[in-house]
């Protein structure tokens, strides 16, 4: 349906990214595509050298960050040598406004298409430069519900919602080696950033005595480990197969919700239960939408609820399990992966 589709995908495509997943769907839908990593070497996960985070933050809120990898020629010169019929920029906070309309001067039919898995009017996710590119974007692409009547009051002028998604490829049930199983066993498992309820709810379950499995988290997870010896943390980021196995080797995964993102979901809420493992996540309507509470997944509202569910599931292994295996099934047969979301803007768009 899409083969004749030529994209131009520009985003940041270090190892463990969703644009990547992103990026690797859209060929599976057919299309064309050709990609230009903007993957900055200062970044957390990006492939070489550190930069102090003030710093960052200073370049990006001024206009300043430097284009190591040359993303503005390159999406110019990409727009003179070929036609293309979707300019895709993954967040693109640090795009220069004029290189769009560079492009759209070059590519007259060609649609220019922005998505965004963060909550990207948090301030902490904004630019100068991407407040700036509002009105020249075709169409906004956003995984927050919340987000579509503030993109509409900025003055944008189209908006497509969509669902997280996972990748099929990565996020499945694996076979465990002994030794693999060994070195991630835990009653319950979180991967993912700290914020401060999180910390609070993590020490509590600590304080239960249970195997707790942190990863992700830096130094405030290790603390945990220092602190209680029945808390497993590793400080790295962790992705694809390894995040994937993690998840596997553990009974319980728990789904915590960013709140200065203003989260009802994250890619978490889809990845867990795509790998065929028992999501115990906070209560959402958005959460509620996409599994069958008590059939497909858990929630919770609350930490005295959170430990009374872990309690529960941890007894009774059948009907953990067989959560877990609906939540998959759930998965496949709504359409949660990235192609069967990007099929969706693909359909919208053209």
């Amino acid at each position: 349906m899409f083969s004749n589709l030529r994209i131009l995908y520009v985003g940041p495509l270090f190892a463990g990214s969703t644009a990547l997943h992103r990026m690797n769907a859209l060929r599976d839908l057919d299309c064309f595509v050709s990609a230009i990593d903007t993957t900055l070497p200062f970044t957390r996960f990006g492939e070489s050298g550190k930069i102090n985070k003030c710093k960052r933050f200073f370049l990006s809120r001024t206009n300043n960050l430097l284009d190591w990898k040359c993303v503005h020629s390159r999406i110019l010169n990409a727009a003179r040598a070929e036609k293309w019929d979707i300019l895709w920029i993954d967040k693109g906070q640090g795009l220069k406004p004029e290189i769009l309309t560079d492009f759209r001067k070059l590519q007259p039919s060609a649609k220019l298409v922005n998505y965004s898995p963060d909550d990207m009017f948090n301030p902490a996710n904004q630019t100068d430069r991407y407040l700036s590119a509002l009105d020249i974007y075709d169409l906004f692409v956003t995984t927050k519900s919340y987000n579509i009547a503030e993109f509409r009051e900025a003055g944008v002028q189209d908006v497509f919602f969509v669902g997280n998604a996972y990748e099929p490829s990565i996020h499945k049930p694996f076979r465990l080696l002994e030794e693999e199983r060994e070195q991630w066993r835990s009653d319950v498992v979180f991967v993912g950033a700290v914020e401060a309820d999180r910390l609070r709810s993590l020490e509590f379950l600590a304080q239960q005595k249970i195997s707790l499995g942190l990863y992700g988290g830096g130094k405030a997870w290790q603390s945990l480990s220092e602190l209680y010896a029945n808390v497993r943390s590793n400080c790295e980021f962790i992705a694809d197969q390894s995040y994937s196995k993690v998840l596997c080797a553990s009974s319980i995964a728990l789904g915590f919700l960013r709140k200065q993102n203003r989260d009802l979901q994250t890619t978490r809420s889809i990845e867990i239960p795509a790998c065929g493992v028992f999501m115990l996540a906070e209560r959402t309507d958005e959460h509620l939408a996409l599994f069958d509470e008590g059939k497909e997944a858990e929630f919770f509202s609350s930490d005295e609820e959170l430990w009374e569910k872990i309690r529960f599931y941890l007894k009774n292994v059948d009907k953990r399990e067989a959560i877990a295996r609906a939540g998959r099934r759930r998965c496949l047969q709504s359409g949660y992966s990235n192609a069967e979301r990007l099929r969706l803007v693909l359909e919208y768009l053209v």
